[in-house]
């Protein structure tokens, strides 16, 4: 409920209380008032306030009910994407050790290709060395003779 629907229900209110207390002792009694009268004369208010008052109650208690079983489902939802997320981040650290385990095989094959490759050169490199040798042996045979 807004402010201005509040104030103005409380300025009609107000306004009925007023006519009511100014009509009534001229309706319904010629006589003159005694004070006793006159307050008396708002018993039917106070009691039909007081019933909208627990009835304000009772509705603060069903609504402050309707609130706690939205939280409640507020937060079996979270829970559940609690969960999903959880689920989620297992999922993503298992992918990730597979991924590492993968990158430690990579490094290590490309480390035997490595010395497969350097094996390689080592060969064309003594095997050059020793043609090498045999030639400079053989061109000094031949110089020799």
């Amino acid at each position: 409920m807004s402010r201005r629907t509040l104030l103005l229900l409380c300025f009609v209110y107000c306004i009925l209380v007023i006519a009511y207390a100014v009509i009534t002792p001229k309706l319904f009694s010629p006589a003159p008032f005694h004070p006793a009268d006159f307050g008396q004369m708002f018993g039917a208010f106070a009691a039909f306030f007081t019933g909208l008052g627990f009835l304000g109650v009772i509705y603060t208690v069903y609504l402050q009910t309707k609130q706690v079983e939205n939280q409640s489902v507020e937060i079996r939802l979270q829970s559940k994407a609690l969960e999903q997320t959880q689920q989620e981040l297992q999922r993503a650290t298992q992918a990730q050790a597979t991924f590492e385990r993968q990158l430690a095989n990579q490094v290590h094959l490309a480390a035997i290709s490595a010395r497969l490759s350097a094996t390689q050169l080592l060969i064309k490199d003594e095997v050059n060395h020793l043609k090498f040798i045999i030639l400079t042996d053989w061109v000094r045979t031949i110089q020799t003779r």
